[in-house]
């Protein structure tokens, strides 16, 4: 693993962090932290990430990301034997090259360790192998970025979501179809609500968690702007109502569409005026924290 160095670049209201691109918009602080003897232990020293003044920041220092992805980490850890040995030899391996922040999956991509089995049914193994992977970064002082699920071909994904939806019958459904709907919000409130078996702590109240992301890589291809917007406006919303406490952020590619107000010329190809995606209108609500274009 390469380490790579993260530069922050403080301009008005926006900051730049380089591995990914970290593009913070300020939002109002929010310190309501739950008063348990184990989240008094690690306030001290690893505090909720906040953003003051277009910067991140932990307790009162800036907090400058220098991160990576990890896909497959809830599995690993759900192996007590060589797949908790493996999660811990890389987050060692991260902490060692001087990496603080890892951002991985609140969903599985294994269709031999699902952790959503269908609608509303959890596996507890594979919901230990998170519960592990969170407190092995707690050990380690590392914050890590969760993401609800994925745009892509992934159990968890929005795929996935189709298939059980009994009206949807496309991945451009996802975003207007009720049942995916629900099903999508009963999936964030049980990973917000979740009790870490190790720790005891809540996610919604650990510090170990630095943000959420709605959707890796959201698109709803040929879809007007507005079915994805609406959908990031109702979603940010019922993120923040189930826990204020954290960041929040969409998790896009950064696209624009056609005669945005962005700069649409930065499009990689045409797939990117067709994603549905419009990079500053989406990312405008006040429950979005932060915005990430990816490289």
């Amino acid at each position: 693993m390469a380490a790579m160095s993260t530069r922050l670049v403080v301009s008005r209201r926006f900051a730049f962090a380089v591995q990914a691109i970290f593009v913070i918009k300020a939002a109002q602080a929010l310190d309501n932290l739950d008063n348990t003897a184990t989240l008094r232990d690690d306030i001290k020293t690893h505090s909720m990430i906040r953003v003051v003044n277009g910067t991140f920041v932990k307790g009162c220092r800036q907090f400058r990301i220098i991160g990576w992805n990890s896909y497959k980490l809830l599995e690993a850890g759900a192996d007590i034997d060589a797949g908790r040995a493996q999660v811990d030899a890389i987050l060692d391996e991260a902490v060692s090259r001087g990496f603080n922040t890892l951002r991985t999956w609140a969903h599985s991509v294994d269709q031999y360790v699902k952790l959503q089995e269908s609608p509303n049914k959890y596996s507890e193994y594979a919901f230990k192998g998170l519960d592990y992977v969170l407190d092995a970064a707690r050990k380690r002082h590392l914050k890590v970025i969760l993401v609800f699920t994925n745009y892509w071909k992934d159990e968890g994904g929005i795929p996935e979501y189709v298939r059980w939806s009994t009206t949807a019958t496309q991945n451009v459904d996802f975003y207007n179809d009720s049942e995916c709907r629900q099903m999508y919000v009963n999936h964030v409130e049980k990973i917000i609500t979740r009790i870490n078996h190790i720790s005891g702590t809540i996610y919604r109240n650990d510090p170990t968690i630095m943000a959420w992301e709605l959707c890796n890589e959201p698109r709803c291809r040929f879809c007007k702007p507005a079915q994805l917007q609406e959908w990031i406006r109702i979603m940010s919303l019922v993120v923040k109502r189930l826990d204020p406490n954290h960041l929040l952020t969409v998790g896009e590619e950064g696209f624009y569409k056609e005669g945005s107000t962005g700069t649409e010329a930065i499009n990689p190809g045409l797939f990117g005026y067709e994603s549905g995606q419009d990079f500053i209108e989406n990312h405008i609500y006040d429950e979005i924290d932060y915005v990430t274009f990816h490289m």
